[in-house]
């Protein structure tokens, strides 16, 4: 967990854990009420494929913003990339791609399932903000990284912008979401009147410069004494501009800001002072234990098997020969086995192939990279789960002896590693 999520010094707005769990029973009655307007059933096998195509969609994004997007970089707006690299430097994150793309809704957003994440901007908006501004803003949005919040936002929305359906079931994680992710926006920027100009400019754009933000605060003491008005913000996935101004006043004046500033700024400075370029390698304590790669396998597999739950009987009526009713069942499950070890190699190859990971790996925090952190070739992974499923009771049994490095890890020359190791080596 980041030093800024964890221990006297976390910045985590209170009860936003539980307001995820809170969202996520919350879900369940209100798809069965959609289910029944809808006429149809919606199960395990449903809610599954739906993640795995989510995965898939915001893994593909990516290739559009390349496509119809700027790419930032040292030689294409060295400014911006510069804040951006400063505040990902500061907060211990890898540096995330960075991105301008024409949008009139959102001012900057970031999403991925795994590094590099996706930074994007609107330039209907970069053009309006400061540099202090700008540094709140990239600020808030990489600690959504930090935060653990990214991967569960992408699912939600890879465009940045819930729909009214999100909103209302997962409001109340949401609006704690960003209200976490203001008070690292303010240590990035370093000053309260930059992070509360920064939010009236996103909130209103250029018209934002005029407003008198004194005056602006007393509509949320309006608010605040109406219960009606209130109730206003669980139609929306962000607080009202007024409540994060005043969150963020209630923070500055903290102790909690003050020991989370020094923190941020000793950091900063520590990492500005260090120029040694180390290689980076794979080492045997960044690799993870047998037990992490069950747990994940075995999400993958209910995954997997929840999928193949809907087109089992089709499969058994097309694949099975008129026979005895003892020889229907025999080759009913012959069948039923290969093509759920077919199924489970491809999922496993298509989605780490794309991302580095399979959703079990994202859950248990778990990414498939070459001895040197970088990506591995379809083809590579494609050999690593040849050999792992085709050998995986030798793997399990000498695994309890090797321990992190196994068999197809070593024949395939991939690692699977802790995605916290992968931050500390970035």
């Amino acid at each position: 967990m980041h030093p800024l999520f964890s221990g006297p010094l976390s910045l985590r707005i209170r009860g936003e854990r539980l307001a995820f769990g809170l969202c996520l029973l919350w879900a369940l009655p209100i798809a069965g009420i959609i289910a029944a307007f809808a006429h149809e059933t919606i199960g395990e096998a449903q809610v599954a494929l739906f993640v795995v195509a989510a995965m898939v969609y915001v893994t593909l994004a990516r290739g559009r913003l390349l496509g119809s997007s700027v790419r930032i970089h040292e030689a294409q707006h060295e400014q911006l990339f510069s804040i951006v690299r400063r505040c990902a430097t500061a907060l211990e994150l890898p540096m995330p791609l960075v991105f301008v793309r024409d949008d009139d809704l959102t001012p900057i957003t970031i999403h991925g399932f795994g590094e590099p994440y996706a930074l994007v901007f609107s330039v209907k908006w970069l053009e309006e903000f400061r540099d202090d501004e700008l540094a709140f803003h990239i600020g808030r949005q990489l600690a959504h990284v930090a935060a653990g919040h990214a991967r569960y936002l992408s699912l939600l929305s890879v465009t940045g912008r819930e729909n009214a359906l999100v909103s209302f079931i997962f409001g109340p994680w949401l609006r704690r979401c960003e209200l976490t992710c203001d008070r690292v926006g303010l240590l990035a920027c370093g000053s309260f009147e930059s992070a509360r100009r920064a939010i009236a400019v996103a909130a209103f754009h250029r018209f934002g410069r005029s407003v008198e933000l004194n005056a602006f605060a007393e509509q949320g003491r309006e608010i605040a004494g109406d219960s009606v008005l209130k109730w206003g913000q669980w139609l929306s996935g962000e607080p009202y501009a007024t409540q994060r101004i005043s969150e963020l006043r209630s923070f500055a004046d903290s102790r909690l800001f003050e020991e989370a500033d020094a923190w941020f700024l000793s950091e900063r400075d520590a990492l500005a002072r260090s120029s040694d370029i180390v290689e980076r390698v794979v080492e045997r304590a960044d690799c993870t234990r047998l037990g992490r790669r069950a747990l994940a396998l075995l999400i993958d597999t209910i995954l997997v098997g929840s999928l193949l739950s809907t087109i089992k009987p089709i499969i058994n009526r097309v694949l099975i020969l008129p026979s005895t009713s003892h020889t229907i069942s025999s080759n009913a499950n012959h069948a039923s086995d290969v093509l759920f070890a077919i199924s489970l190699y491809l999922y496993l190859v298509f989605l780490v192939g794309l991302t580095g990971q399979s959703f079990g790996m994202i859950i248990t925090g778990l990414r498939v990279v070459t001895p040197d952190f970088t990506q591995p070739s379809f083809l590579t992974i494609m050999w690593r789960y040849f050999v792992g499923l085709a050998l995986i009771p030798v793997v399990a049994i000498v695994g309890l002896f090797r321990g992190r490095i196994l068999i197809h890890d070593s024949l395939s020359k991939t690692r699977l590693i802790r995605t916290e190791r992968l931050l500390m080596h970035s």
